[in-house]
């Protein structure tokens, strides 16, 4: 049976008996469907939708860190990688949208120095850490068919120039820290650095060792951020394919030995490409296209 859809509804106070940070935060400003919150959280907060951009003050927002990845061997920004964590600050059981400089400064130093900095020899030294930056997030209202307001520029950016220590490896495949949250359909999923050939076995699974010393990075920083109140979440828009404007708290993290691919790290220009005639009967001038093409396309870009 569907959830039952109660427009203009208001939730019930959050029970006290866990922590603020614990909280499971959802935006529900217009539309709250019952059966489908009591059945996939405990208890939340309201968040306030954005009036235009996530840059009101008065909007109930979170934070998005972004860390660049430059690829030292490519002059094409394109090839940057980028890892990005949402992070919310709550403040006396709700949540804060106003973030000053020491809330950026901790939040960035737990997830470099647990997360970034004791894993640089795991990924592919063709790359550098050359910031870090925070953007403005916040949800539109329902009656706004795109989910997230505007972010406009960064609010908070730090300079790195951090390299990465492992060998040489292709930019695609890496590892990712898989966010565990109340509904398992929304789990969220966060694209580390491509890895160094030295973090694969030569079965062509991530190593034990990799595996285990990602995982507990990740843990040892996701619970560093939740007793500091800045809990890590995961944004949320549809659930049993139901609109919804949720924050979800991340319960959970898990990293495990296959090897992920991120299809848009994928170079964007070859080096070297090499074409050759099947000797297939075509029309003489569909023949003549066909061999021009080969003669001006093996070059390099």
């Amino acid at each position: 049976m569907d959830p039952e859809v109660t427009p203009q509804a208001s939730l019930p106070s959050p029970p006290p008996l866990l922590p603020p940070w614990a909280k499971v935060l959802y935006y529900l400003a217009e539309t709250v469907a019952y059966g489908l919150i009591y059945s996939q959280y405990d208890y939340g907060i309201e968040m306030q939708p954005a009036a235009g951009s996530a840059g009101d003050p008065a909007v109930s927002s979170w934070r998005r860190f972004v860390y660049t990845f430059e690829d030292t061997q490519s002059q094409d920004p394109a090839d940057n990688q980028q890892v990005s964590f949402d992070i919310a600050n709550v403040t006396g059981g709700v949540i804060d949208p106003t973030w000053n400089s020491t809330d950026y400064q901790t939040v960035h130093n737990t997830l470099w120095t647990q997360i970034f900095g004791p894993s640089l020899s795991l990924f592919s030294g063709r790359f550098t850490c050359s910031d870090a930056k925070a953007y403005i997030r916040a949800f539109n209202p329902y009656s706004n068919s795109k989910p997230f307001a505007e972010s406009g520029a960064p609010d908070w950016i730090t300079n790195m120039g951090v390299a990465c220590t492992g060998s040489n490896g292709a930019p695609q495949p890496c590892s990712t820290i898989t966010e565990i949250t109340s509904s398992r359909a929304n789990w969220g999923r966060c694209y580390l650095p491509s890895l160094s050939p030295g973090a694969v076995g030569t079965n062509g699974r991530i190593t034990g060792g990799t595996v285990t010393a990602l995982a507990t990075a990740a843990g040892g920083a996701y619970s560093t951020l939740f007793d500091s109140q800045f809990p890590p979440v995961v944004p949320t828009t549809s659930v049993n394919k139901m609109p919804v404007r949720t924050l979800q708290t991340v319960s959970g993290v898990r990293v495990d030995d296959v090897i992920d691919i991120q299809r848009r790290r994928r170079h964007k220009h070859f080096v070297t490409r090499v074409s050759q005639p099947t000797g297939a009967l075509l029309p003489a001038d569909e023949s003549a296209r066909v061999d021009e093409q080969l003669s001006s396309s093996d070059t390099s870009a």
